[in-house]
């Protein structure tokens, strides 16, 4: 892959929510904005098809990922460590 970035789309991590150990998937900026509302839903999405989120993603050496049990999703950098929780405003 293009500048030694990683093609895996799943990894362990500790979850916030449910203070356990699980499974994260890596997820498209369009998912990860629709919990934002339809416009950032739509950002989201011009952001995956033009390729944005991915240059963003490397400039800034973080994902966003979702606990594949409580489906909580995260802000990652590419060591695990938390940069911001999408739905901490319930």
């Amino acid at each position: 892959m293009l500048l030694g970035g990683s093609s895996n789309n799943s990894n362990v991590f500790d979850c916030p929510r449910c203070f356990e150990k699980t499974r994260h998937i890596k997820i498209s900026y369009q998912e990860a904005f629709s919990e934002m509302g339809n416009a950032a839903r739509v950002i989201g999405g011009i952001n995956d098809i033009t390729g944005m989120g991915k240059i963003s993603s490397l400039i800034l050496n973080c994902h966003y990922w979702k606990c594949t049990k409580c489906a909580t999703i995260n802000k990652k950098k590419s060591d695990g460590t938390i940069r911001r929780i999408l739905d901490e405003f319930e």
